[in-house]
């Protein structure tokens, strides 16, 4: 059998496509994946309901339904635009945002015009005859060509695909000798290397970000990164989710604000940033505790009716001193991840008033152990 020649061979045997649907499906999914479509997804190429869709793609942040129509011979416009459209209907089906179309039928530019006028929703991407055609002619689907419609290469393609291969050997070659030229001069220390390394790589940001995968996981001791090999950070990485809740509902309530069902933080008016610790207030205690175990006057000690107030007494006083220090050990584990500096330092301040409030606690504690001890009233 004589070959047609300048491509024709292949557009005659796509019009006279006699292979049925399941080729015609598994021919279309290869051409996807050639024009860079991810994720390709036949549906029932065997037959059985599809939903409307032959095929799932992704490519550009968006999903892609396409369909295969391949009849045998030559079909009038509106047999080809009746199955258009009804495709076009699982497209929206599945809430994709793409529509791809492809058919051993010629469509003029009107017509394709048209197509993509009925569907102004949806993204079209439509592989006509002599698209098809011209994809199945090029050298890297010179084996998908071979296989659905059985044409070897010519002399001439061979010389084509060699002709490819070496045209992508050469730009291999090129940007292998580029990157050895670039590691030599890191090597001597040549500062135009460097320099492009200081501003082309944000080695800073990278380092931050290992650190702080590296301490979220459990895994920074003194400065230096301990690493288990087959196991990444990110691997490691383990978000005690049900506890952040937790922590912001107890945050919330300290600061006197409830959570109404959702979190709603102002930016300057976080938990963290509204949390007061009274320490005026405790160092007044402080010192009339200090009065009365006469501490505050040299040693001698004074009467309690005439320091205590009614309204204030040592049995009103309640310190959730262990809650406190998980408190503490929570905002110690917390701190610094995902703020800025601003935020850090109110932090910082929210934690070294909370460790002076708890050295205030302790120390009250102990001077009223001691009172108790010297025969005080009891609480």
């Amino acid at each position: 059998m004589t070959r047609r020649g300048q491509g024709r061979e292949t557009w005659h045997r796509l019009v006279e496509w006699d292979q049925g649907q399941t080729p015609a499906e598994r021919l279309a999914a290869q051409i996807l994946l050639h024009e860079r479509f991810q994720s390709v997804d036949p549906s029932h190429p065997l037959g059985g309901p599809d939903g409307l869709k032959d095929l799932l793609s992704k490519r550009d942040d968006t999903t892609w339904v396409a369909a295969a129509y391949f009849p045998r011979g030559k079909k009038q416009f509106k047999s080809v635009r009746r199955k258009f459209t009804g495709d076009a209907q699982g497209a929206r089906k599945h809430l994709a945002g793409g529509f791809v179309f492809l058919t051993n039928q010629e469509i003029t530019v009107g017509q394709r015009e048209a197509f993509q006028k009925s569907i102004p929703d949806l993204k079209l991407e439509l592989y006509h005859l002599e698209r098809i055609a011209s994809i199945l002619n090029s050298p890297t689907m010179f084996g998908t060509r071979l296989e659905f419609l059985d044409i070897e290469m010519t002399r001439e393609e061979q010389t084509a695909i060699f002709h490819s291969r070496d045209l992508l050997l050469e730009e291999m070659r090129k940007q292998i000798e580029g990157l050895s030229t670039f590691l030599r001069q890191l090597a001597t220390g040549d500062e135009v290397a460097l320099n492009h390394l200081r501003t082309g790589v944000p080695l800073r940001e990278l380092k931050e970000f290992r650190d702080t995968l590296l301490s979220m996981t459990g895994h920074m001791q003194s400065g230096y990164a301990i690493l288990n090999f087959g196991q990444s950070p990110l691997e490691r990485l383990r978000v005690p989710i049900q506890e952040l809740r937790e922590f912001a509902a107890l945050l919330q309530g300290i600061t006197g604000q409830s959570m109404g069902g959702g979190i709603s933080f102002v930016i300057g008016n976080t938990p963290i940033e509204r949390l007061k610790v009274p320490l005026s207030e405790l160092q007044q205690f402080k010192s009339l505790l200090d009065q009365v175990l006469g501490q505050a006057s040299g040693g001698a000690n004074l009467l309690l009716s005439s320091v205590l107030s009614p309204q204030r007494t040592i049995g009103d006083l309640r310190v959730p001193l262990e809650e406190m220090r998980q408190f503490r050990k929570l905002l110690d584990e917390m701190g610094g991840y995902g703020m800025s500096t601003s935020g850090m330092l109110n932090l910082e301040k929210a934690l070294n008033d909370l460790r002076e409030y708890e050295r205030l606690l302790d120390s009250v504690l102990l001077k009223k152990r001691l009172l108790n001890e010297q025969g005080g009233p009891s609480q």
